[in-house]
């Protein structure tokens, strides 16, 4: 099982954009690829940041999500949308196998 988490951070004082976006998002990689990824907020830390988690059996369907998504047009003005919201160079990925 692999387990994928992308990091977010979000500008000060956009908590509720950042929170909404971060919503569409889950709601259209679920309609699109039907593909679940979870929402995790920080507990502790930074308090505008977001985190992105999904797993998957094999690491060829995580690629062929990241795929679809990387050629789809209206994945790609989501993200663009969010320059507003979202400190840029703060993304971080992780991806972690189970044992």
């Amino acid at each position: 099982m692999y387990t994928f988490v992308r990091t977010i951070s979000g500008m000060p004082g956009r908590h509720a954009e950042l929170w909404a976006f971060a919503r569409k998002i889950k709601v259209y990689v679920k309609d699109k690829c039907d593909f679940d990824v979870d929402l995790s907020l920080s507990f502790g830390g930074n308090p505008n940041k977001v985190a992105f988690v999904s797993m998957t059996p094999s690491l060829a369907e995580f690629e062929a999500v990241g795929s679809k998504l990387a050629s789809d047009a209206e994945y790609q003005k989501l993200i663009a949308v969010s320059a507003k919201t979202v400190v840029p160079g703060l993304a971080h990925d992780d991806l972690w196998r189970s044992l």
